[in-house]
This record gives C-alpha cells, structure tokens and sequence, in this order.
C-alpha cells in the first residue's frame, strides 16, 4: 500500500505496511518530536487489482503511525471476499475519521458475501438456496420459470446488496464494532533479530529485541540449545537505514550490535537522529563505522530543523544578516544553490535527517581564504 506522508514543507511516499523499527526511522525523517508518533496523510495506492479503495483516496487523515501500520497490515492481509466486503463498507458508512477507516477492517464476517457476477447469477444462487419468501413458498416445479435477473434484482433492492467485481454482499447487515484499539509502541529498542537454529528452517526461530541482557541471551540460547553466535539471522529489523543483515558476519557480530543498541540507549532522541545524519553524510554502514561515529558526535553540529538547501539558506541569512537589511535585495538569489555552496564550505550537507556538517558551527560565517598571485615561472640557469 503506497501512503503519502506530510509534514513541514515536504511530502514522501513510503510503502506500508513496515517493519516496527521502520518506522521509527521514518519518525526521524519527518523530523517528529521525541514522542510524537502523530501523522498526516493520503492513500495513494493500494495495490489492488480489485476492489480499489476509492472512497479513501484524495482525503487527508491524521492518525498514530503505528495504527496507519496496523490497518495497511490488515488489509494486505484479507483475502478478495474481504477486499470486497471492505469497500462496500467504506462506501455505506463513507468515514471521515481513521479510527473509523480501521474499526471497519474488524468483524468482516458479519457480512454474507457470495461469488455473483451480475443479477442473473445471483437471481440463480437465490432461487436455488430459497434466500427470499417467495421463492421459498413457490411450487419446485414452477422454480424454472422464475426470471433469474428479475430475482436477483430483487435480491439487491430488498437486502441493501451490491455486486463489487464478482461478488455480491449485504453492507446492511453491518455494525459497526464498538472496540478500543491500543498498540504497544516499542521503547527502546533499536534493533529486532529474527534468529534460530538452521539456515533453511526458522520454524523454530525468536525474535530478539536489543539492547538485551545476558540473562536474556542465555535464556534464548537454551532454548534454542546453542551459543548465540553459532544461530543464524533470518531477519534484522533496524531503526538506522545504513545498519541491516548485511552488516552482519553472521552472528559472530551479535555482541558488536548489542553494544551498538546500548550506545543508542544512552543517547537522547535529537543525538539518535544526529548519528543517522553523520552515518549518510560520511557514507558510514559497518557496525563499527557507527560505534566509532557515535564517540564523535560532539565534533559534528546538527540542525533537524533542515529539509532542505533552501530551508539551510534561509536560517543561515536569517542568523548572519543585519535586522535592517532589505530581503528584497535577495529576490534573484537561487537559495538552493546558496545552501548548497554554503554547507559545502564546511564540507556538511543536508541528510534525510536534517542538516549537518563536522565544524564548530553550521551557520558561521565562511573565511575566504586569500588566493595566491601566481607566481611568475624562473627560468632554469645557464
């Protein structure tokens, strides 16, 4: 499902559903709050070749990114018959509101739905299953001479049906149910393993969430009866983009990534977001490039209020010029040619995370550096 996501300035279109530690790392990118797991958006896409979610499309909703997760989650997960319970419902009950859009998504089968094509083909499931009074009443030998459309037309008008790419259903027979939904956010944590015994079998596996304890990777080794860094990883869910399975040699680096996870611990949530910065600006993606990025952090200043050169152009004018001076003067400027020589200058850029360079000030004014008249050339001795 392609989502479109917004925020101060920018819009990004990601695919849901994701991975928990995903989305954390897309928190990051919008520049949220710590804490602030709020979102607007709009349902682009929802890669379905049947019942498209029409009614949904061009609204924008707010909503917990984590119950945005949850419903694309949901809903890859229905089948057609329930694809095509769904719209009918978002069609009768036509919701404004997310937590509406996800409630539906609940209680599906209290929608009759059967395999109908057109008003002939449910008129003949109809009269060969009794489904109206009349029908029901009727002689078994005068059930040939019954219109077939003529009862399935019958059908749609007297239950509130509608046929939807194959199927017929009965919206009416719906209610709305009355649930709370509560999603645990994780807190945290940094990084999930998928771990286990074999390669080519994780029946058996267990997810793993770090930072964790040795008692719990003891406990894990019992059960999975080998020392952990004999198991094998069939899956890394990481909150930092650079960091994934292929950072991995095998899980003789389990203990590197722990250690990562507690360093991570130990920081605030801006300083988290800074070390993603600083890993895309130096192009960092070994798991001790990162432990040794984060013991430099101090060295490297961070601004994630940044989306752009534009956004680092105008905060630097605005910290460097005087409070009398004439913006009209700056019209003709291109200010996303001025952030980028800017930052170049201190050999920074702006990152999906905010903009960041390593100097002792990312707004400081740039030294010009006196350029040498070029020397005449000697002549060689004779």
């Amino acid at each position: 499902m392609r989502i479109c996501l917004m925020w101060d300035g920018p819009t990004q279109e990601f695919d849901f559903p994701m991975p928990t530690m995903e989305l954390l790392d897309v928190l990051d990118q919008m520049h949220s709050a710590p804490g602030n797991t709020a979102v607007d958006f709009e349902l682009v896409d929802c890669d379905s070749a049947y019942a498209p979610l029409d009614v949904l499309y061009g609204q924008v909703f707010r909503a917990d990114i984590f119950k945005l997760n949850l419903f694309a989650h949901r809903y890859e997960m229905m089948k057609k018959p329930d694809r095509i319970i769904y719209q009918a419902l978002l069609s009768r009950f036509e919701p404004t509101d997310f937590e509406q859009v996800l409630r539906l998504t609940y209680e599906l089968e209290q929608v009759p739905c059967i395999c109908a094509r057109d008003d002939e083909e449910l008129g003949r499931f109809s009269i060969e299953n009794a489904m109206l009074p009349e029908i029901e009443r009727c002689p078994e030998e005068m059930l040939p001479l019954l219109g077939r459309a003529e009862v399935g037309k019958a059908m749609l008008a007297r239950n509130g049906g509608v046929l939807i790419d194959g199927y017929y259903c009965e919206p009416e027979h719906y209610e709305m149910p009355d649930i709370r939904i509560e999603i645990q956010k994780p807190e945290d944590v940094f990084f999930r393993l998928l771990i286990g015994r074999m390669e080519r079998d994780d029946r058996d596996a267990q997810w793993l969430s770090l930072p964790c304890t040795e008692e719990q990777i003891h406990e894990i080794e019992v059960s999975q009866g080998l020392v952990i860094g004999s198991m094998y990883c069939y899956r890394l869910d990481s909150c930092i983009p650079e960091i994934g399975r292929a950072s991995l040699s095998g899980m003789r680096d389990f203990h590197l990534l722990n250690d990562l996870a507690k360093q991570l611990a130990g920081l605030e949530p801006l300083e988290r977001r800074k070390l993603k910065a600083v890993m895309e600006l130096e192009e960092l993606s070994t798991l001790q490039d990162a432990l040794d990025a984060v013991g430099r952090l101090p060295a490297y200043q961070f601004d994630p209020a940044v989306n752009d050169n534009s956004d680092y152009a105008q905060e630097f004018l605005t910290r460097n010029l005087p409070e009398q001076f004439d913006a009209d003067m700056l019209a003709g400027v291109e200010m996303q040619e001025l952030g980028a020589n800017l930052l170049r200058r201190v050999h920074g850029q702006v990152t999906a995370y905010g903009a960041v360079a390593r100097c002792e000030d990312l707004y400081a004014l740039p030294v010009m550096e006196p350029e040498l008249d070029e020397m005449p050339q000697m002549g060689g001795m004779v």
